[in-house]
């Protein structure tokens, strides 16, 4: 899915988002300097463990909770400057499909009625929208009688087609898809995979892809963000993040993976290795790299200074000073 030159739909620059605990002036850093970009036609997985900040990212994105600092424009719009009426007008352009299709749907209201409030804004009279309800679900492989059904009468790999149905309904140029597929059974999973990567060849829609399953990710995405404690460590293209990761924790996270041959998984662990240690709290975050306390490559520096995101070339950032020194989890020598 080449995506050219084109300017990008979706901007993130330096976002960072915090919590404040109830009660307490203490702070949780859920997001940190996050910055990434993903134009039409292209996939960008955003990957990480549990708790590193990709649900919090996807939901600043969309305003559905406001960004302590940095920015996010969509078509070059910097969203957090809106009005909540030009919000409520520009969110027609961007969409989310979430995990479970059950609980983003009412049990009460038939899958049709949910579609068409979608398509309210539309200016369409009912019975126009009744048709395009129809055909939105035809477009996803469902049948238009479906749409009288109620949710609960659907299984799950039809009821998020129906939930990307409805995400289809205000034309949207991004999607961030919240481990789409993650409650599915495989055979579905592939379906709705397929379904996806037709939408996006069809419309050139833009989606932001979070997941915690690796496999998936290299297998859907253009590219690769990889998160650790609300910072995203390393960004690129999957085929070199994957072929040849340079930061300690990405090659933690790929070691980590089952592959089919042995030998393969003796040369990851050979790279980055297993991460000693506990994670650090987000209330309570290091000074310097927040790996640093589990990481064999830390000197004092690591331990000391706020790590920036270095260009490694081919497209590639890693947050982490010695990343052009190491040597990859392939044992290949550091890149020029």
């Amino acid at each position: 899915m080449s995506a050219g030159q084109a300017a990008p739909v979706l901007r993130v620059r330096n976002l960072s988002k915090q919590f404040t605990i109830r009660g307490s002036h203490k702070v949780v850093h859920a997001c940190d300097d996050v910055s990434l970009e993903i134009r039409s036609g292209q996939t960008l997985g955003l990957i990480g463990e549990s708790g590193s900040g990709k649900t919090t990212v996807g939901r600043c994105v969309l305003r559905l909770i406001d960004t302590t600092s940095g920015s996010v424009e969509l078509d070059s719009v910097d969203i957090a400057a809106l009005s909540d009426r030009e919000l409520r007008e520009l969110r027609q352009r961007m969409q989310i499909v979430f995990q479970e299709p059950a609980e983003s749907f009412n049990p009460v209201l038939s899958v049709g009625n949910q579609i068409d409030l979608s398509l309210r804004a539309s200016g369409l009279n009912a019975a126009e929208r009744r048709r395009r309800v129809r055909e939105l679900l035809e477009r996803v492989g469902v049948p238009g009688a479906a749409a009288a059904l109620r949710p609960g009468a659907l299984p799950a790999g039809v009821l998020q087609k129906c939930s990307i149905a409805r995400a289809l309904a205000s034309e949207p140029r991004l999607l961030v898809l919240d481990e789409p597929t993650s409650a599915l059974a495989p055979e579905a999973e592939a379906d709705v995979l397929g379904l996806l990567n037709q939408l996006q060849r069809d419309d050139g829609l833009a989606y932001l892809f979070i997941s915690h399953d690796l496999s998936l990710v290299q297998s859907f995405c253009d590219l690769v963000a990889v998160m650790y404690l609300g910072q995203i460590v390393e960004l690129g293209p999957k085929e070199q993040v994957y072929r040849s990761p340079r930061h300690p924790y990405t090659q933690a996270l790929l070691a980590a993976v089952l592959r089919p041959d042995p030998r393969q998984r003796a040369e990851r662990a050979a790279g980055g290795g297993e991460l000693k240690g506990e994670i650090p709290s987000p209330i309570d975050l290091p000074t310097g790299c927040y790996l640093a306390s589990r990481c064999k490559y830390a000197t004092d520096r690591c331990r000391a200074e706020r790590q920036e995101l270095l260009q490694l070339g081919a497209g590639t950032v890693v947050r982490c000073w010695r990343a052009a020194e190491l040597p990859a989890a392939d044992g290949r020598p550091p890149s020029q």
